[in-house]
């Protein structure tokens, strides 16, 4: 039985951190046709509990997560392989390690489908982000990467963009 976190042999899995959970897409970080005990942690956090709760929806049910019609259970993989944050992304999770991210993800902009477009990420708490995940406190781990999706679609989206590219 391997434990989240390890792979077989004792070396540590991967773990990824999605920064703003967006319409549940998070599932695409999971490998899938691979087995389980490769798995590592998928981080996921949002300022909004409604992108929480798509992001889990979108893990137990679509047929195009990995986690969907597991023999074990989607719930029990869900439990044991993502951790669930609601907060702004400036305040980066304590539980995640200097150096130990594979992939760290940002979504810019605002929920997909809220009716509330005002609800975005700034310019301010994304730069703050970046700089604590990649220099303060670094957790992007060797030959680790980065992907940052700006939408700019909105005011505050095309002053981030131009910052976030600056």
């Amino acid at each position: 039985q391997q434990q989240a976190g390890r792979r077989a042999g004792g070396t540590p899995a991967l773990t990824d951190w999605l920064a703003g959970c967006g319409g549940g897409w998070g599932r695409y970080l999971f490998p899938s046709g691979v087995p389980e005990s490769t798995w590592g942690v998928l981080h996921c956090m949002d300022i909004q509990q409604a992108a929480i709760d798509s992001t889990r929806q979108q893990l137990l049910a679509n047929p195009g997560s990995p986690l969907a019609g597991q023999k074990e259970g989607a719930a029990a993989l869900l439990d044991r392989h993502v951790r669930f944050h609601v907060g702004n992304f400036r305040e980066l999770p304590r539980e995640l390690a200097p150096e130990s991210v594979h992939l760290l993800v940002y979504n810019l902009g605002y929920l997909p489908g809220s009716r509330d477009k005002h609800i975005t990420t700034t310019t301010r708490d994304t730069l703050e982000s970046l700089r604590q995940a990649l220099f303060t406190r670094p957790l992007l781990a060797v030959r680790g990467l980065v992907s940052i999706m700006c939408y700019r679609g909105h005011p505050e989206g095309a002053k981030e963009t131009a910052a976030v590219l600056d």
